[in-house]
């Protein structure tokens, strides 16, 4: 694929807003202030950043290492995919860390995080990347040789157990916390490795549907992928009371026992969110150069969120007696994008010189 996709990109970085606007408004205290209608309006937008990111993570192995895979081999991809699962690991510890100075954790909750057996706050998709950007490589050699609805078989299969999983009970807290992230087994946290390999190759099909010469597939597709996952919810809908799945997703207890209405709900959340910015930035479009400057969280996600984070942590202690007005988070997104914006302006100076010495 010659075109690049912006609204991926443009996608990625408005995801990252949303998860740091929710950890913001969550350390912040901002939701004392508001009634549970407003409440439930903005943590429905918020909610979505997580399946999101999971859905372009999809979408990303199909557009740029799926193509790496069958021009250039394995070994094009594979070192660059160990990396990157490295340096979310590192970000996951490096938050653990702040978690630690800044009173969230102890030293042995510390040692605990640095084997995925204690949670820390805020880091935890992190180590959910860590194990599913190790998977991608198998992923895309099953993706390769046998074709995408083989993959996506695969990756939703395990859903066939979930009656069983669901009423399984560790008793262990720690090993509660490790089986809840691998097999979302236990009740300590969502999505799991196994249930987010769904929404991850959810994305890769989606992303099947880019065509520069037809490009209405894309967004018919992506619709009719919509409704599928739609009628999922209705016939859900119709065998629980609305106002328990009202409480049970907005306070996560769906998404801490990686419940199927969960991933419904955030699969299409996440989805209308691709199909608009699909629609505002459509496929062949030449962006202007101001445009750049709203793709620094894009470019940045891995610094975006794990600055974001070790800053929440540091001053967890400290700000949670407080209740803040909402512009505060809005001052902290701001603060964040500020970093990662000089941050990157000197990374440019810095390559500028070493090419200006190169051909000295």
């Amino acid at each position: 694929m010659k075109e690049r996709v912006y609204f991926v990109d443009f996608a990625r970085s408005y995801a990252i807003f949303l998860a740091l606007f929710d950890h913001s408004l969550n350390d912040f205290n901002i939701w004392s202030k508001y009634p549970f209608e407003q409440y439930a309006i903005i943590k429905l937008f918020t909610s979505s950043a997580t399946p999101t990111f999971l859905f372009l993570f999809g979408m990303m192995l199909e557009l740029v290492y799926l193509k790496r895979l069958k021009v250039k081999g394995l070994s094009s991809i594979r070192p660059q995919l160990i990396k990157r699962s490295f340096q979310c690991y590192l970000g996951f510890m490096l938050t653990s860390l702040a978690g630690l100075i800044g009173g969230y954790m102890t030293v042995k909750g510390l040692l605990g995080s640095s084997i995925f057996v204690v949670n820390n706050h805020y880091g935890n998709i992190l180590k959910i990347y860590c194990v599913l950007i190790l998977l991608a490589i198998p992923m895309l050699l099953l993706r390769r040789n046998y074709g995408i609805w083989s993959l996506i078989i695969l990756c939703f299969s395990f859903w066939i157990f979930y009656p069983i999983t669901s009423q399984i009970e560790v008793a262990n807290g720690n090993i509660n916390n490790f089986t809840s992230f691998i097999f979302g087994v236990g009740n300590s946290g969502g999505p799991s490795v196994i249930h987010a390999l769904s929404i991850v190759s959810l994305g890769m099909l989606s992303a099947t549907f880019i065509d520069f010469n037809n490009r209405w597939k894309f967004p018919k597709m992506n619709m009719l992928l919509l409704l599928v996952i739609m009628s999922g919810i209705c016939l859900y809908l119709f065998s629980i009371p609305f106002n328990d799945f009202i409480e049970n997703y907005f306070s996560n207890n769906y998404r801490n026992n990686n419940h199927p209405l969960y991933y419904l709900v955030s699969l299409s959340l996440a989805i209308i969110l691709i199909l608009i910015f699909s629609t505002l930035i459509p496929l062949g479009i030449k962006l202007k150069p101001w445009t750049n400057h709203l793709l620094v969280f894009g470019r940045n996600s891995l610094s975006a969120f794990t600055i974001g984070n070790i800053i929440l942590n540091l001053i967890y202690n400290e700000a949670k007696d407080y209740t803040f007005s909402i512009v505060i988070p809005l001052l902290f997104i701001i603060l964040i994008y500020v970093i990662l914006f000089a941050y990157e302006k000197v990374e440019i100076k810095l390559k500028k010189r070493k090419i200006t010495y190169s051909n000295q």
